[in-house]
């Protein structure tokens, strides 16, 4: 069976290895800015303010909200920088947030989740997995093969946060019971990773950026829950969905 599954969050354990990233991006946004770190904080912890306080704004990506604000830290941390920011032009915003990204994700600490090596084991022993990743293949490589996994086949840059909205062979949206706003379908540079890939399951940690489009496409998802899962994802969006609270159990759903 074709598994394609996602790296960070769904692999690694974000929430340890955010703190190195998210001090660094801090500092290099001060630095690009030129603002003092006390103003910075002051500035930010306002924006995380009127992030939490509307649920529809999300991570917003070339003016698309394409996932909730609270997904994981480094998602969280764009859609309060994207606050921040909002009133800089996008085209200027989205390289400064893209630049700080790649060279924060280089301090990232490295921390698998409970039971990766193990799963990993399991699963390409009996199935044929591709890790498809919106991180560089390069880094990527790296942490599997500190794992005891270099041989794994990567899609990186996979852009699952990218919207093109001509790209026609899926509806623009989707409307699900219990979400806050639409989930935008129009994933064009994932689509084609999912075409080529042709994969039988596909498993993630982000509804809307890992399953939301193979799952409309007819592909089994498998959704790991985590600390920033919404409350309205827990429950099965589609037929195609399944959830999982940990790695063990989604290899169990992958037999």
């Amino acid at each position: 069976m074709r598994v394609a599954i996602d790296f960070d969050g769904t692999l690694t354990d974000v929430e340890q290895e955010a703190g190195p990233y998210l001090l660094r991006f801090r500092e290099l946004a001060a630095q690009d800015l030129n603002i003092y770190w006390k103003d910075l904080a002051h500035d930010l912890m306002l924006a995380k303010r009127l992030v939490l306080q509307d649920p529809t704004k999300g991570w917003t990506h070339n003016g698309y909200v394409v996932a909730p604000a609270t997904a994981d830290p480094y998602v969280f941390n764009t859609a309060i920088f994207t606050e921040f920011l909002a009133e800089m032009p996008q085209e200027k915003m989205q390289s400064l947030l893209f630049s700080w990204h790649t060279e924060s994700y280089k301090s990232a600490a490295t921390a698998f989740r409970t039971g990766a090596r193990e799963f990993l084991e399991k699963a390409t022993k009996e199935h044929d997995v591709t890790v498809v990743t919106n991180s560089k293949t390069d880094a990527v490589l790296q942490k599997l093969a500190l794992l005891g996994f270099p041989n794994i086949p990567i899609e990186g840059m996979a852009r699952k946060y990218v919207i093109d909205p001509s790209w026609d062979k899926v509806p623009f949206q989707q409307e699900l019971p219990g979400f806050p706003r639409p989930v935008l379908l129009r994933r064009r540079h994932y689509g084609e990773i999912l075409e080529k890939l042709k994969p039988d399951v596909v498993v993630g940690d982000i509804y809307e950026l890992d399953l939301a489009l193979p799952a409309h496409l007819g592909t089994r998802c498998v959704q790991l829950l985590t600390k920033g899962t919404p409350q309205y994802e827990r429950a099965a969006h589609t037929p195609h969905v399944q959830v999982a609270d940990n790695l063990e159990n989604v290899l169990k759903k992958l037999r």
